[in-house]
Protein backbone atom coordinates (compact mmCIF):
# COMPACT_ATOMS: atom_id res chain seq x y z
CA UNK A 1 0.00 0.00 0.00
CA UNK A 2 1.47 3.59 -0.93
CA UNK A 3 2.18 6.21 1.77
CA UNK A 4 -0.99 8.44 0.92
CA UNK A 5 -3.36 5.49 1.24
CA UNK A 6 -2.02 4.28 4.47
CA UNK A 7 -1.85 7.76 5.65
CA UNK A 8 -5.44 8.36 4.95
CA UNK A 9 -6.42 4.91 6.17
CA UNK A 10 -5.03 6.30 9.21
CA UNK A 11 -6.68 9.40 9.45
CA UNK A 12 -9.93 7.39 8.79
CA UNK A 13 -9.07 5.32 11.54
CA UNK A 14 -8.41 8.21 14.21
CA UNK A 15 -11.71 9.83 12.91
CA UNK A 16 -13.23 6.46 13.84
CA UNK A 17 -11.72 6.01 17.15
CA UNK A 18 -12.20 9.38 18.17
CA UNK A 19 -16.54 9.54 17.54
CA UNK A 20 -16.89 6.10 19.58
CA UNK A 21 -15.31 7.57 22.29
CA UNK A 22 -17.23 10.89 21.95
CA UNK A 23 -20.42 7.72 21.50
CA UNK A 24 -19.67 6.26 24.46
CA UNK A 25 -19.06 9.44 26.58
CA UNK A 26 -22.50 10.88 25.49
CA UNK A 27 -23.73 7.54 26.30
CA UNK A 28 -22.58 7.75 30.32
CA UNK A 29 -23.80 10.91 30.72
CA UNK A 30 -26.56 10.31 29.39
CA UNK A 31 -26.95 8.07 31.84
CA UNK A 32 -26.15 10.37 34.30
CA UNK A 33 -28.10 12.88 33.35
CA UNK A 34 -31.38 10.59 33.90
CA UNK A 35 -30.48 9.01 37.11
CA UNK A 36 -31.03 12.39 38.47
CA UNK A 37 -35.00 13.12 38.07
CA UNK A 38 -35.97 16.48 39.15
CA UNK A 39 -33.78 18.89 36.38
CA UNK A 40 -34.96 22.43 36.94
CA UNK A 41 -33.41 25.04 34.38
CA UNK A 42 -34.06 29.06 35.63
CA UNK A 43 -34.20 32.13 33.34
CA UNK A 44 -34.99 35.40 32.09
CA UNK A 45 -33.75 38.35 31.88
CA UNK A 46 -33.90 39.43 36.04
CA UNK A 47 -33.93 37.47 39.02
CA UNK A 48 -32.18 34.18 37.53
CA UNK A 49 -29.79 34.17 40.38
CA UNK A 50 -32.05 34.36 42.89
CA UNK A 51 -34.96 32.31 41.78
CA UNK A 52 -32.37 29.72 41.52
CA UNK A 53 -30.96 29.58 44.69
CA UNK A 54 -34.76 30.06 46.64
CA UNK A 55 -35.59 26.54 44.40
CA UNK A 56 -32.42 24.77 45.71
CA UNK A 57 -32.92 25.97 49.60
CA UNK A 58 -36.36 24.40 49.76
CA UNK A 59 -35.63 21.33 47.53
CA UNK A 60 -33.02 20.73 50.55
CA UNK A 61 -35.62 21.67 53.23
CA UNK A 62 -38.18 19.38 51.60
CA UNK A 63 -35.50 16.46 51.79
CA UNK A 64 -34.23 16.26 48.55
CA UNK A 65 -30.62 15.63 48.05
CA UNK A 66 -30.29 18.91 45.70
CA UNK A 67 -27.25 20.66 44.26
CA UNK A 68 -27.09 23.61 42.30
CA UNK A 69 -25.26 25.95 39.86
CA UNK A 70 -26.19 30.04 39.94
CA UNK A 71 -23.64 32.43 38.09
CA UNK A 72 -25.01 35.83 39.16
CA UNK A 73 -21.94 38.26 40.67
CA UNK A 74 -19.76 34.93 41.00
CA UNK A 75 -20.42 31.53 39.35
CA UNK A 76 -20.73 29.18 42.35
CA UNK A 77 -21.96 25.98 43.14
CA UNK A 78 -24.40 24.99 45.70
CA UNK A 79 -24.62 21.55 47.79
CA UNK A 80 -26.79 19.64 49.80
CA UNK A 81 -25.92 21.21 52.96
CA UNK A 82 -26.37 24.57 51.24
CA UNK A 83 -22.89 25.32 50.94
CA UNK A 84 -21.72 27.63 48.22
CA UNK A 85 -18.67 27.28 46.59
CA UNK A 86 -16.59 28.88 43.78
CA UNK A 87 -16.64 27.34 40.28
CA UNK A 88 -13.26 26.57 39.10
CA UNK A 89 -13.13 27.37 35.24
CA UNK A 90 -10.01 25.99 33.35
CA UNK A 91 -8.03 28.43 32.21
CA UNK A 92 -11.12 31.53 33.07
CA UNK A 93 -12.95 30.25 30.11
CA UNK A 94 -16.85 30.57 29.72
CA UNK A 95 -18.97 27.90 28.22
CA UNK A 96 -22.73 26.00 29.13
CA UNK A 97 -20.10 22.75 28.52
CA UNK A 98 -19.32 23.31 32.35
CA UNK A 99 -22.60 22.22 32.85
CA UNK A 100 -21.88 19.35 31.73
CA UNK A 101 -19.46 18.47 35.04
CA UNK A 102 -21.45 20.03 37.26
CA UNK A 103 -24.59 17.37 36.51
CA UNK A 104 -21.66 14.65 36.47
CA UNK A 105 -20.45 15.96 39.32
CA UNK A 106 -24.17 15.75 41.33
CA UNK A 107 -25.50 12.13 39.76
CA UNK A 108 -22.03 10.59 41.06
CA UNK A 109 -22.65 12.07 44.56
CA UNK A 110 -26.54 10.19 44.52
CA UNK A 111 -28.39 13.55 43.64
CA UNK A 112 -32.04 13.51 43.19
CA UNK A 113 -32.13 16.89 42.07
CA UNK A 114 -30.18 19.81 40.40
CA UNK A 115 -31.49 23.26 39.82
CA UNK A 116 -28.92 25.57 36.81
CA UNK A 117 -29.03 29.10 36.34
CA UNK A 118 -29.46 29.56 32.28
CA UNK A 119 -25.91 30.86 31.77
CA UNK A 120 -26.60 31.00 27.78
CA UNK A 121 -27.57 34.25 25.95
CA UNK A 122 -27.10 33.30 22.38
CA UNK A 123 -30.65 31.58 21.46
CA UNK A 124 -28.56 28.68 19.60
CA UNK A 125 -26.94 28.03 23.29
CA UNK A 126 -30.01 28.40 24.99
CA UNK A 127 -31.10 25.32 22.96
CA UNK A 128 -28.66 23.37 23.16
CA UNK A 129 -28.30 23.53 27.00
CA UNK A 130 -31.60 22.60 27.13
CA UNK A 131 -32.16 19.98 24.97
CA UNK A 132 -28.52 18.31 24.74
CA UNK A 133 -26.88 19.41 28.28
CA UNK A 134 -29.89 19.67 30.98
CA UNK A 135 -32.95 18.15 29.43
CA UNK A 136 -34.91 20.14 32.15
CA UNK A 137 -38.03 18.44 33.90
CA UNK A 138 -38.95 22.15 34.57
CA UNK A 139 -37.96 25.09 32.79
CA UNK A 140 -38.88 28.61 34.94
CA UNK A 141 -39.12 32.05 32.99
CA UNK A 142 -39.21 34.96 35.13
CA UNK A 143 -39.29 37.61 32.54
CA UNK A 144 -38.30 39.24 29.33
CA UNK A 145 -37.17 42.56 29.77
CA UNK A 146 -34.91 43.87 26.89
CA UNK A 147 -31.55 43.28 27.37
CA UNK A 148 -28.60 41.56 25.57
CA UNK A 149 -30.13 42.90 22.58
CA UNK A 150 -27.06 42.05 20.36
CA UNK A 151 -28.05 38.58 21.11
CA UNK A 152 -31.88 38.72 21.88
CA UNK A 153 -32.85 41.77 19.71
CA UNK A 154 -34.02 45.13 21.01
CA UNK A 155 -37.87 44.33 21.61
CA UNK A 156 -39.35 42.19 24.54
CA UNK A 157 -40.75 39.56 21.65
CA UNK A 158 -37.68 39.09 20.34
CA UNK A 159 -36.27 38.50 23.99
CA UNK A 160 -39.36 36.28 25.00
CA UNK A 161 -38.44 34.23 21.82
CA UNK A 162 -34.97 33.47 22.58
CA UNK A 163 -35.38 32.60 26.12
CA UNK A 164 -38.00 30.02 25.25
CA UNK A 165 -35.01 28.57 23.19
CA UNK A 166 -34.79 26.69 26.83
CA UNK A 167 -38.00 24.92 26.61
CA UNK A 168 -38.34 21.26 26.04
CA UNK A 169 -41.30 18.95 24.85
CA UNK A 170 -40.59 17.56 27.88
CA UNK A 171 -40.24 20.85 30.21
CA UNK A 172 -43.60 21.99 32.56
CA UNK A 173 -43.06 25.67 31.96
CA UNK A 174 -43.32 27.73 34.91
CA UNK A 175 -43.72 31.56 33.39
CA UNK A 176 -44.04 35.36 35.37
CA UNK A 177 -46.97 37.11 34.72
CA UNK A 178 -45.25 39.80 33.71
CA UNK A 179 -43.48 37.63 30.60
CA UNK A 180 -44.96 38.46 27.16
CA UNK A 181 -45.18 35.03 25.23
CA UNK A 182 -47.44 32.85 27.65
CA UNK A 183 -48.24 29.72 26.20
CA UNK A 184 -51.04 27.24 26.96
CA UNK A 185 -49.88 24.98 29.38
CA UNK A 186 -47.49 27.41 30.69
CA UNK A 187 -48.08 27.63 34.49
CA UNK A 188 -47.99 31.68 35.63
CA UNK A 189 -46.57 32.42 39.00
CA UNK A 190 -47.45 35.37 40.07
CA UNK A 191 -46.03 37.70 42.44
CA UNK A 192 -45.85 36.53 46.07
CA UNK A 193 -47.30 38.74 48.92
CA UNK A 194 -45.33 40.73 50.87
CA UNK A 195 -45.51 38.55 54.35
CA UNK A 196 -44.31 35.32 52.27
CA UNK A 197 -40.92 37.68 51.49
CA UNK A 198 -40.59 38.11 55.05
CA UNK A 199 -37.45 36.39 56.94
CA UNK A 200 -35.00 36.41 54.34
CA UNK A 201 -30.96 36.44 54.18
CA UNK A 202 -31.22 38.85 51.49
CA UNK A 203 -33.79 41.25 49.58
CA UNK A 204 -35.99 38.16 47.66
CA UNK A 205 -38.08 39.67 44.98
CA UNK A 206 -41.82 38.77 45.05
CA UNK A 207 -41.59 37.78 41.40
CA UNK A 208 -38.17 34.94 42.51
CA UNK A 209 -40.37 33.93 45.76
CA UNK A 210 -43.64 33.50 44.01
CA UNK A 211 -41.85 31.69 41.03
CA UNK A 212 -39.88 29.22 43.60
CA UNK A 213 -43.03 28.55 45.52
CA UNK A 214 -45.06 27.56 42.49
CA UNK A 215 -42.50 25.22 41.39
CA UNK A 216 -42.19 23.60 44.59
CA UNK A 217 -45.41 23.18 44.94
CA UNK A 218 -45.30 20.97 41.65
CA UNK A 219 -43.38 18.95 43.56
CA UNK A 220 -45.74 18.30 46.25
CA UNK A 221 -43.98 20.39 48.60
CA UNK A 222 -46.39 22.29 51.14
CA UNK A 223 -46.32 26.37 50.77
CA UNK A 224 -45.34 26.53 54.54
CA UNK A 225 -42.52 23.84 53.56
CA UNK A 226 -41.55 25.42 50.76
CA UNK A 227 -40.88 28.71 52.30
CA UNK A 228 -39.53 27.47 55.53
CA UNK A 229 -36.66 25.74 53.68
CA UNK A 230 -36.43 29.19 51.07
CA UNK A 231 -35.72 31.34 53.95
CA UNK A 232 -32.18 29.82 54.81
CA UNK A 233 -30.71 30.19 51.02
CA UNK A 234 -27.36 31.92 51.35
CA UNK A 235 -27.61 35.30 49.53
CA UNK A 236 -25.44 35.99 46.23
CA UNK A 237 -22.60 38.31 46.86
CA UNK A 238 -24.68 40.86 44.43
CA UNK A 239 -27.43 40.56 47.45
CA UNK A 240 -25.33 41.30 50.63
CA UNK A 241 -26.25 44.30 52.91
CA UNK A 242 -27.33 47.04 53.19
CA UNK A 243 -23.91 48.35 54.68
CA UNK A 244 -23.07 51.03 57.77
CA UNK A 245 -20.08 52.49 56.84
CA UNK A 246 -19.70 56.11 59.35
CA UNK A 247 -23.14 57.25 59.29
CA UNK A 248 -23.84 56.43 55.94
CA UNK A 249 -25.72 53.54 54.53
CA UNK A 250 -24.44 51.79 51.61
CA UNK A 251 -27.78 49.72 49.44
CA UNK A 252 -26.17 47.09 47.12
CA UNK A 253 -28.53 47.21 44.14
CA UNK A 254 -25.80 45.83 42.26
CA UNK A 255 -27.90 42.63 41.28
CA UNK A 256 -30.52 45.20 39.51
CA UNK A 257 -27.77 45.97 37.11
CA UNK A 258 -31.10 46.77 34.41
CA UNK A 259 -32.93 49.71 34.26
CA UNK A 260 -36.45 48.56 34.96
CA UNK A 261 -35.37 46.99 38.10
CA UNK A 262 -32.85 49.97 39.78
CA UNK A 263 -35.83 52.44 39.11
CA UNK A 264 -37.88 49.67 41.09
CA UNK A 265 -34.99 49.78 43.98
CA UNK A 266 -34.52 53.86 43.66
CA UNK A 267 -37.74 54.57 44.00
CA UNK A 268 -38.21 53.12 47.47
CA UNK A 269 -35.23 55.17 48.95
CA UNK A 270 -34.63 58.40 50.16
CA UNK A 271 -34.63 61.38 48.02
CA UNK A 272 -31.54 63.31 47.34
CA UNK A 273 -29.06 60.45 48.04
CA UNK A 274 -25.72 59.50 46.55
CA UNK A 275 -24.74 56.73 43.98
CA UNK A 276 -21.91 54.54 42.88
CA UNK A 277 -22.02 53.42 39.28
CA UNK A 278 -19.58 50.39 38.70
CA UNK A 279 -19.04 50.91 34.87
CA UNK A 280 -18.51 47.73 32.79
CA UNK A 281 -17.52 47.94 29.22
CA UNK A 282 -18.84 45.29 27.56
CA UNK A 283 -22.05 46.59 29.14
CA UNK A 284 -21.65 50.29 28.11
CA UNK A 285 -24.89 50.05 26.13
CA UNK A 286 -26.53 50.34 30.15
CA UNK A 287 -24.70 53.59 30.95
CA UNK A 288 -26.54 56.45 28.95
CA UNK A 289 -29.50 54.49 30.38
CA UNK A 290 -28.62 54.53 34.21
CA UNK A 291 -26.89 58.40 33.60
CA UNK A 292 -30.79 59.45 32.37
CA UNK A 293 -32.20 57.47 35.44
CA UNK A 294 -29.86 59.29 38.16
CA UNK A 295 -30.43 62.46 36.71
CA UNK A 296 -34.02 62.29 36.82
CA UNK A 297 -34.45 61.08 40.48
CA UNK A 298 -31.95 63.93 41.25
CA UNK A 299 -28.85 62.02 42.72
CA UNK A 300 -27.04 64.27 45.08
CA UNK A 301 -23.86 63.34 44.34
CA UNK A 302 -22.48 60.50 41.66
CA UNK A 303 -18.84 58.59 41.52
CA UNK A 304 -17.93 56.25 38.77
CA UNK A 305 -15.54 53.25 39.26
CA UNK A 306 -14.71 50.22 36.93
CA UNK A 307 -13.59 49.61 33.26
CA UNK A 308 -14.47 52.29 30.66
CA UNK A 309 -14.58 54.83 33.03
CA UNK A 310 -14.00 57.59 30.45
CA UNK A 311 -16.94 56.79 28.37
CA UNK A 312 -19.11 56.73 31.04
CA UNK A 313 -17.93 59.47 32.51
CA UNK A 314 -19.04 60.93 29.02
CA UNK A 315 -22.91 59.14 29.49
CA UNK A 316 -22.98 61.57 32.40
CA UNK A 317 -21.60 64.70 31.42
CA UNK A 318 -24.35 64.45 28.82
CA UNK A 319 -26.75 64.23 31.44
CA UNK A 320 -25.81 67.22 33.09
CA UNK A 321 -23.97 65.49 35.92
CA UNK A 322 -20.56 65.36 37.00
CA UNK A 323 -19.59 62.43 38.36
CA UNK A 324 -16.26 61.97 40.76
CA UNK A 325 -13.81 59.29 39.58
CA UNK A 326 -13.28 56.89 42.44
CA UNK A 327 -11.35 53.27 43.25
CA UNK A 328 -13.54 51.16 45.23
CA UNK A 329 -11.42 52.22 48.77
CA UNK A 330 -12.01 55.56 48.06
CA UNK A 331 -15.75 55.14 47.65
CA UNK A 332 -16.41 55.34 51.89
CA UNK A 333 -14.41 58.70 52.00
CA UNK A 334 -16.21 59.63 49.29
CA UNK A 335 -19.56 59.93 50.45
CA UNK A 336 -19.17 61.06 54.32
CA UNK A 337 -21.93 63.31 54.73
CA UNK A 338 -24.46 61.57 53.31
CA UNK A 339 -27.08 59.58 54.61
CA UNK A 340 -27.75 57.06 52.07
CA UNK A 341 -25.45 55.74 49.05
CA UNK A 342 -26.82 53.47 45.89
CA UNK A 343 -24.52 50.93 44.82
CA UNK A 344 -25.66 50.15 41.25
CA UNK A 345 -24.26 49.29 37.54
CA UNK A 346 -22.38 45.69 37.83
CA UNK A 347 -20.79 43.81 40.39
CA UNK A 348 -18.06 42.68 38.08
CA UNK A 349 -14.70 43.35 38.90
CA UNK A 350 -14.40 47.14 41.49
CA UNK A 351 -17.92 46.36 42.65
CA UNK A 352 -16.99 42.92 43.76
CA UNK A 353 -13.99 44.33 45.11
CA UNK A 354 -16.09 47.69 47.01
CA UNK A 355 -18.47 44.75 48.81
CA UNK A 356 -15.38 42.83 49.56
CA UNK A 357 -14.14 45.96 51.48
CA UNK A 358 -17.43 46.84 52.59
CA UNK A 359 -18.24 42.77 54.33
CA UNK A 360 -14.11 43.45 55.93
CA UNK A 361 -15.01 47.09 57.40
CA UNK A 362 -18.39 47.58 57.65
CA UNK A 363 -21.72 46.29 59.42
CA UNK A 364 -23.71 44.23 57.03
CA UNK A 365 -27.29 44.85 58.69
CA UNK A 366 -27.93 48.31 58.27
CA UNK A 367 -27.40 48.63 62.09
Amino acid sequence: MKLPAVLGLIALLSLIAVTAVAFIKDREYQKLLRGIPIRVLVNGTRGKTTTTRLIHAGLVGAGYKAHAKSTGSESMTLDENLNAMPLERERGWVSIGEVVGFVEGAARKGCDAVVVECMAVRPDLQKSLARSILKPTHVVILNDYVDHVDAMGNTRKTTARALLGCVTKESQVFVGEDFSLKKQGFVVTPAAPEEDCQGFLFPAHPVCVGAAVKVLESLSVPREKALQGMRKAPPDKGLVGPFKAGNTLYHNLFAANDIHCARQLLLSLPKGIGAVYNSRADRGYRTPAFAKLLKNLGMKQVAIMGTDKEKAYKAFENQGLSPAIVAPEEVIGHFQGLSDVALLGNIKGEGAKLIDIFLKEGSNDGN
